[in-house]
């Protein structure tokens, strides 16, 4: 049997708040999707307005009820995280730096991750 989850009032005035402070049109979108659910309108009905997949709609209900708000507001995604710093790049290219200086080929090994040139 699905877990039922209590809405209030304090939960709608809550969600319509975020709403109306919110200028992220995904992080508004799943607000929506969450305020029409606390309205009591079904899953597919939702989706269909939405655009979310029901389980998604289901997914966001319980991170709702069960961490706050803050798991519905928050954008988790934080950019390209796998740039180097200067100096990680600096550490990286230094052994191709001394063979260049010493006249020899470079040429990337793949156990690095490197295409090797051909």
């Amino acid at each position: 049997m699905p877990k039922r989850y209590h809405i209030d009032e304090n939960h709608i005035a809550e969600i319509e708040s975020a709403c109306a402070e919110n200028r992220n049109k995904n992080i508004r979108k799943r607000l929506q999707a969450r305020l029409m659910h606390a309205q009591g309108k079904k899953h597919s009905e939702i989706a269909e307005k939405t655009g979310f997949a029901e389980s998604y709609i289901s997914e966001l209900v319980s991170k709702y009820c069960n961490k706050g708000i803050s798991a519905v507001t928050k954008n988790h995604y934080t950019g390209n995280r796998r740039n180097l710093s200067f100096a990680e790049e600096e550490a990286l290219l230094e052994p191709f730096r001394e063979k260049a200086k010493a006249g020899q080929i470079v040429n990337p090994d793949i156990s690095w991750g490197f295409v090797a040139s051909r």
